[in-house]
């Protein structure tokens, strides 16, 4: 058994949990456990658990700094250069989480989770959490300094929703990986909901949609260049996109596409109808692709026509679509422009 594996076994038990969060307290804080201060229950736990080693502290006569050691150890060399004996010394008795448990912890809570497009990333031990760094990953901060909170989790910040705090009483739990992975999952699923609760598409018009829209392809890196169209007498909003296609041999393609907008107040849904009204306009406009955006979604029948290649030609390369759902996606992982054109609507 690892050092994990055995903690999770002597922390099943509340007495046991109860003391190594006292020890881990001392520990973070650089400070030993008096054996003054233990009551029954830590005296019935101390003697059963691994994690908690016993010192011995005395005064140095010679430096007359505080010295510890392993009660073991009967002749002391201090930092000062002197020998102590130790047999006829009076010396207090403490009590300290062991390196071997400390670093175990500590190893764990520096491991990087992946999930999809999202890391995870612990910070463990603060005193006050500290959520000022915001990019693509998702930190979970767990610490015993931190005051207990009701729930299994909470979100420390309502814009960009990428700082949660992790209730310490569920510590024990989390050192079991079907546990955390379970945690884990939680925590991404009320992140997922509730940016998709955020964003309301009520609250932009069509011309902020497009915008919304240009900013997403500019992160994703879609294109070398785009420039935004023409304003047409409905709300289809359109740009146009510029890339550059390496042949196999060695000449390149210059690639053009419609990024068509269609934004939509009513849930209209969009048919394969009209995806190949808009190939007929990309064509009309010297296109070779089409991507479709909506923020409602596509009919079974337009789905079906574009997955099978039905609009592809000699000229005209294929056609894409994002949905809403592939919005969601994306503002979560862009959280600038999410909180951009949708956070002061929460305010």
């Amino acid at each position: 058994m690892n050092e994990i594996d055995i903690l999770q076994t002597e922390l099943g038990d509340e007495s046991s949990s109860k003391l190594f969060t006292k020890l881990i307290i001392k520990k973070i804080n650089g400070s030993m456990l008096s054996k003054e201060y233990l009551d029954e229950e830590d005296k019935r736990a101390i003697d059963t658990v691994g994690f908690a080693e016993q010192r011995v502290v005395f005064d140095c006569p010679y430096c007359q700094e505080t010295r510890h050691t392993d009660p073991s150890v009967l002749e002391f060399e201090c930092d000062c250069g002197e020998v102590i004996n130790l047999r006829n010394r009076d010396y207090g008795t403490r009590y300290v989480l062991s390196e071997i448990a400390y670093d175990a912890i500590r190893d764990l809570f520096s491991q990087e989770c992946k999930y999809g497009d999202i890391v995870l990333k612990y910070i463990f031990g603060e005193t006050i959490p500290n959520t000022s760094k915001h990019d693509s990953s998702v930190y979970l901060h767990i610490s015993p300094l931190i005051e207990t909170i009701a729930n299994n989790f909470q979100c420390l910040d309502d814009a960009y929703m990428d700082h949660f705090l992790i209730n310490w009483n569920i510590f024990p739990n989390v050192l079991r990986a079907e546990q955390m992975d379970a945690l884990l999952s939680d925590v991404l699923r009320w992140r997922q909901e509730s940016i998709e609760k955020q964003t309301d598409w009520g609250t932009i018009n069509e011309w902020e949609f497009q915008n919304l829209v240009i900013e997403l392809l500019r992160s994703e890196n879609k294109f070398s260049k785009i420039i935004s169209g023409g304003r047409g007498p409905d709300q289809g909003k359109d740009a146009f996109g510029y890339v550059s296609l390496q042949l196999p041999t060695g000449k390149t393609k210059d690639i053009k596409t419609l990024v068509q907008c269609k934004y939509t107040a009513t849930r209209q849904t969009f048919s394969a109808h009209d995806i190949l009204e808009y190939v007929t306009k990309a064509k009309r406009h010297g296109c070779n692709f089409l991507l479709f955006v909506t923020n409602s979604d596509l009919s079974g029948d337009a789905v079906t026509e574009i997955h099978s290649g039905a609009y592809h030609d000699k000229d005209f390369l294929d056609v894409d679509f994002w949905n809403e759902q592939t919005l969601f996606t994306l503002l979560e992982k862009h959280h600038h422009t999410r909180i951009k054109y949708f956070y002061r609507n929460n305010l």
